[in-house]
């Protein structure tokens, strides 16, 4: 059994020791006969059969979006109802109805705001699949060339595009994250910015969720390769405290909340520092001398 603090170091993997880490975990999925491989393979029939009733690609990605959307969601507010509130049933409701799940054409979620950009003009989030929590919106960019898209590539970003629904619907339903400012000392000036502390136990507990309904209920989910690792602290989480009271604070917690019920401030620390050190190295933040802590700690990122 890996212990808790090893669990936790992880999450700052750099991108490289992710991807050693996890591939071969994700290449297990796949294999011949296995339930993710079989359940591809008649989405990828049933998709290329739909594709020949639809006059263009935009209507083709909206139509299967929205078979999707009314097939898993009912079967979803089923499964969680007792965690759920009206709010969120009635954002699930806008999903089902069209109203707030959006199919965008490459570079239209940010032309209309739903992408917001830094101050170079860059996009701050990935417009392929994305959430937005507050508006109770769920939005995908299938393709990235409005033109020039083969049969087959439009069926697998189809295909990518469905895989992706159920994790993105769960961000409606999960979020342990709180506004926090994250600082750092390069040389002897602090630095800071205001973000979103618990972003990577959020992506876990959403991952986590998202494969467990999926498989129960044998629906189309390609899991995360980037994420395993935080699943696997959300399961190490889960297995100390109990999938009842576990699912009430996955619905309804703080991040900080779960730490300081199921585990141990020296972990929250610990995870509060690898949070950090992953969001400088996602932000291309570089020559840090020092992270600081919201306990007052220290701790000097050659280290780690």
């Amino acid at each position: 059994m890996i212990l808790m603090e090893e669990l936790i170091k992880r999450i700052s993997l750099s991108k490289e020791e992710e991807r050693k880490l996890n591939i071969p975990r994700y290449k297990e999925l796949y294999v011949p006969n296995s339930h993710y491989a079989d359940l591809l393979a008649k989405e990828k029939e049933y998709l290329t059969a739909e594709r020949k009733k639809y006059a263009t690609d935009m209507e083709f990605y909206t139509a299967i979006a929205m078979q999707f959307a009314r097939k898993f969601i009912p079967l979803l507010i089923s499964d969680y109802q007792r965690q759920l509130d009206e709010e969120i049933i009635q954002k699930l409701g806008n999903i089902m109805n069209g109203k707030n799940l959006k199919i965008f054409l490459p570079g239209q979620a940010v032309a209309e705001g739903y992408i917001q950009v830094d101050d170079n003009g860059r996009p701050k989030g990935d417009d392929g699949a994305f959430a937005i929590s507050k508006l109770g919106v769920i939005g995908f960019t299938p393709q990235s060339n409005a033109v020039g898209v083969s049969d087959s590539e439009v069926i697998n970003n189809a295909l990518r595009m469905k895989g992706s629904m159920i994790h993105e619907v769960f961000h409606l339903l999960i979020d342990v994250m709180i506004e926090e400012r994250f600082r750092w000392l390069k040389g002897n000036k602090e630095e800071s910015q205001l973000t979103s502390g618990g972003f990577i136990i959020n992506e876990g507990l959403v991952e986590k969720y998202a494969i467990e309904f999926s498989k129960r209920h044998n629906l189309l989910h390609n899991p995360s390769l980037d994420y395993f690792h935080y699943v696997d602290l959300c399961v190490a989480i889960e297995n100390r405290v109990g999938i009842k009271d576990f699912d009430y604070m996955a619905f309804h917690f703080t991040y900080k909340e779960i730490f300081q019920s199921a585990l141990t401030m020296k972990q929250l620390n610990l995870y509060q520092l690898h949070e950090r050190k992953k969001y400088l190295e996602k932000r291309g933040i570089t020559n840090i001398d020092s992270i600081l802590l919201d306990s007052k700690e220290v701790v000097d990122i050659k280290k780690l």
